[in-house]
């Protein structure tokens, strides 16, 4: 699960959807009201003296006739919420911060992901595990225009193709393996990248789309601005022409590889149960068989009867 470090300090809510704790102190009972004591109705009606006259414009005495001014008192502002947590590997399922509070104080493992600005470059073509938990925890997803597979289950992409462009955070991000084929050998697609992970993408048609990582909609006070990665060497050539004959093809179709699957599953299986059967077959052997002798009783020296 990915959070941002404020939400660390949460307090676990009892109902988990943003209500208030509710207070231990009881609610005071209302008082009884006293019945009154039914008095003598009075012998003679008093006949009740004319109200004055107001004059026009006085205002009345009932509160009825003449309201009070509406209650202008403005709202109290709603506190805002502290940021969330996200799960990467379950459908980008967010976490309320109520929540990840109760699972650190369960025992949770917090782990601080690395300071951009202390990411360097890897030596290789394989990015080490601080710059790949850091893309995958930036990107969240693939970042192909309108592909929202977790970057879980992604592949770490070379926007300028290694070693031409070096294993650095502004120069890697996620792209799923059916568009990082598209990517690498379909011709007319091409793509840059920014310091902070903005990835601008060319296709065929001429069009360009800008995707930006998903951690900054979930995480915007989380600057992830990298220092720019090295010059190489060596320029990046010219793509090859007919490079999409290049790509690699499967070997076996998904019914064959899924049959394969569940044919070894099934030897592991049967083969469990045998070595299970000969040790319980080996157990029983080493037990030496009960005594199914009678025994006579012992009655001591006592005289019949007994």
């Amino acid at each position: 699960m990915i959070a941002d470090p404020h939400a660390l300090d949460a307090t676990p809510d009892p109902q988990l959807h943003g209500e208030p704790a509710p207070t231990s102190k009881p609610k005071a009972k209302p008082e009884p009201t006293p019945t009154p004591e039914p008095q003598p109705e009075p012998a003679i009606a008093s006949t009740p003296e004319p109200e004055p006259e107001k004059a026009v414009g006085q205002p009345s005495s009932d509160p009825a006739a003449n309201p009070g001014p509406a209650d202008t008192a403005k709202p109290r502002p709603i506190p805002a919420g502290r940021p969330v947590g996200v799960i990467p590997g379950f459908g980008l399922a967010v976490v309320p911060a109520p929540l990840l509070a109760e699972l650190i104080a369960h025992g949770a493992t917090v782990r601080f992901t690395t300071d951009p600005a202390a990411l360097t470059v890897v030596d290789g073509y394989r990015p080490s595990a601080a710059l790949d938990r850091f893309v995958r925890s930036r990107d969240l997803t693939c970042r192909f225009p309108g592909c929202d597979r977790p970057a879980e289950y992604a592949d770490i992409d070379h926007t300028n193709p290694y070693p031409y462009g070096l294993t650095h955070p502004s120069n890697t991000k996620c792209y799923c393996r059916q568009h990082h084929l598209v990517k690498t050998f379909w011709e007319g697609f091409t793509d840059t990248q920014s310091a902070d992970g903005t990835v601008h993408l060319s296709t065929p048609t001429g069009h360009t789309y800008t995707t930006t990582p998903f951690s900054t909609l979930l995480f915007p006070t989380w600057n992830t601005t990298t220092p720019p990665p090295p010059q190489t060497a060596h320029p990046t050539p010219p793509r090859h022409p007919r490079r999409n004959q290049l790509m690699p093809t499967r070997r076996h179709t998904r019914d064959q590889n899924r049959a394969a699957y569940i044919r070894r599953e099934r030897e592991l299986n049967a083969l469990q149960r045998h070595h299970e059967s000969t040790a319980h077959t080996d157990a029983t052997r080493q037990t030496p068989p009960p005594d199914t002798t009678p025994s006579t009783p012992d009655y001591g020296d006592d005289p019949p009867p007994f």
